[in-house]
């Protein structure tokens, strides 16, 4: 016979520990010729980050073996864990920080030595096989010390500073001919939503920072996701107006490209975060949140001109994207979070993995 229960005394055979078993936290999507990567937080292996790939023809693989998780604690919030470089996987392991390469079924083998070093948010100096990336030195637990570091893939001997002087580094990335270098600075006691710099130098043929300048700065601007553009500009996301909106600077001049009261970023808790990328020199697909809701974009970058593209998602993170295809993660509340495809052409969108 049926009973009536007070409120919150029945049982039911869906627990929570089943439902958060069962869900996925999904994050920091790539994209390297075929391949579509990102990382999974999978309850169900103590909240391991796993870095998986899916190839042309649609197979999914976890890149990296059970004993390691792709976890940074650079900041201690993490991110930026991992880069991919013609198909090889570098990435950080939690349990002692080094770095790692590995590739489809190989064993990762460790780049850096052990010592009391972190990295995150990785990019790659091809014309001197080295990563560059943030370096977070706990060797004097009393004055941790943050840096821009090179690394030789080859020889785990051979790493060198590129910068070093403020509290904290983000965000270095090469232009396309490996002949310039970004990277946001910030200083206590400032957040990186508070007040950042953008800094630009010239990448020299041995490695090293040249002639350097700082082209934004300002005690109260919040300047994020600087990225080398296809056409050869420097663009990023600065709040100068109070709105977190995209730029363009070249040749010393400054180009507002969207300008909306909306949000283009987002608080930088974490390093990789993508809120926006480049089909064209010409087009930008980009996020941005209105009234509580994300929305996804396509912009002409000349006219500056942005267009809303239709999606069922009210929450998008990690965009990116690649020729006619934006990348990206999705959901709302009748949708879970999933990563999903959108071509650009045809306007159909592909789920191809879903959080739950």
């Amino acid at each position: 016979m049926k009973q009536i229960r007070p409120y919150g005394s029945w049982r039911s055979p869906i627990t929570a520990s089943k439902v958060a078993s069962g869900t996925i936290r999904l994050s920091e999507i790539k994209v390297e010729g075929d391949c579509i990567y990102w990382i999974e937080s999978r309850p169900s292996e103590e909240g391991r980050n796993v870095v998986v790939r899916m190839d042309a023809q649609g197979g999914v693989k976890d890149l990296i073996p059970r004993e390691y998780n792709a976890r940074s604690r650079v900041h201690e919030y993490g991110g930026g864990s991992y880069f991919v470089h013609r198909s090889t996987v570098y990435f950080t392991n939690f349990s002692d920080q080094r770095i790692y390469k590995t590739s489809a079924g190989k064993e990762p083998t460790p780049i850096t030595p052990k010592n009391e070093l972190r990295y995150a948010d990785f990019t790659y100096d091809t014309a001197n096989d080295r990563l560059i990336a943030v370096c977070e030195d706990h060797t004097n637990e009393k004055k941790v010390e943050n840096s821009l570091i090179c690394i030789s893939i080859n020889d785990s001997d051979d790493a060198q500073v590129l910068a070093r002087g403020h509290d904290f580094y983000s965000t270095p990335r090469l232009n396309r001919d490996g002949e310039k270098i970004t990277w946001l600075t910030w200083d206590h006691p400032n957040m990186p939503w508070d007040s950042t710099e953008l800094h630009v130098g010239n990448y020299t043929r041995n490695g090293t920072i040249g002639e350097e300048h700082v082209i934004s700065a300002g005690k109260s601007e919040s300047v994020t996701q600087p990225s080398w553009g296809p056409d050869g500009g420097l663009y990023y996301i600065s709040d100068r107006t109070g709105w977190w909106n995209i730029y363009r600077w070249t040749h010393g001049n400054t180009k507002q490209v969207t300008d909306k009261n909306a949000e283009f970023g987002v608080p930088q808790w974490v390093f990789s975060v993508s809120t926006y990328d480049f089909t064209s020199p010409d087009t930008l697909i980009c996020a941005y949140t209105e009234n509580g809701r994300w929305f996804l974009g396509e912009v002409d970058i000349q006219r500056s001109e942005l267009m809303k593209l239709e999606t069922p998602y009210t929450v998008i993170s990690s965009v990116n994207a690649q020729n006619d295809d934006a990348f990206f993660i999705g959901g709302g509340p009748n949708k879970p979070q999933g990563i999903r495809k959108l071509n650009l052409s045809s306007t159909k969108i592909t789920t191809i993995k879903r959080s739950t």
